[in-house]
């Protein structure tokens, strides 16, 4: 029996999600749950000079607390837009392979979105093109009710989430980060981190994520 795996929209998502993504073999993003506040739904962490930055887009809920993530939409972005790329380029531009695929993610930011869900499937899509992997993603068509894990159903929705506790602490296998001599290393950020310093090898490390010890970590 196939598991699925249910994720939460994202933007740059957070490399367990991207390994959930890799390694299930059947994934859905619900978009039809209530928007949640403070998530990585519209907003990603990259690791900058001084430690952890979190990037955000603001949006607009048409029905308040009680808007779908579907239905929620972007609010004027253009000098949003301009911030992450200034605060990307301060990141990451002694990276490895900044300069390999930092044009890419500027493509991105140069596209016209009206929803979050259009944002957040456009961030996937660049990252495909960067990793040269097609990442077809399926987005329900109702609410998932909230589940245990069982046979059937992995519901990573709020456990990769910044509210989730000891979410950054969890000892992933380290890799080459620009401030981690400074700060030390720091895991489960956006997958823009990965890229930008391990390049090519970033597939390689999302098959080799050990989601399993990662959902443990996080339910102790």
């Amino acid at each position: 029996m196939s598991q699925t795996s249910v994720l939460s929209s994202c933007l740059f998502p957070p490399v367990p999600w991207m390994a959930a993504l890799v390694q299930s073999e059947h994934c859905v993003v619900d978009i039809h749950e209530t928007f949640p506040k403070q998530t990585f739904r519209n907003r990603y962490s990259i690791f900058a000079a001084n430690g952890i930055l979190d990037l955000n887009v603001p949006v607009h809920k048409p029905g308040g607390n009680h808007t779908k993530t579907s239905e929620v939409l972007i609010s004027s972005h253009a000098e949003v837009f301009s911030q992450h790329i200034t605060a990307l380029e301060s990141a990451y531009r002694s990276s490895p392979y900044f300069e390999f695929f930092f044009d890419d993610v500027l493509q991105f930011f140069k596209g016209q979105y009206n929803t979050l869900v259009e944002l957040n499937t456009a961030s996937l899509q660049c990252i495909g093109t960067i990793l040269r992997h097609n990442f077809h993603v399926e987005c329900t068509r109702q609410f998932i009710s909230p589940s245990a894990n069982t046979e059937e159903i992995m519901d990573f929705r709020t456990l990769i989430s910044p509210k989730t506790k000891h979410f950054y602490e969890f000892p992933a296998s380290p890799y080459y980060q620009v401030f981690a001599q400074k700060h030390g290393f720091r895991g489960n950020l956006s997958i823009l981190d990965l890229i930008f310093h391990i390049g090519p090898e970033s597939f390689v490390y999302l098959q080799s994520y050990p989601l399993k010890q990662f959902v443990a970590f996080l339910k102790k």
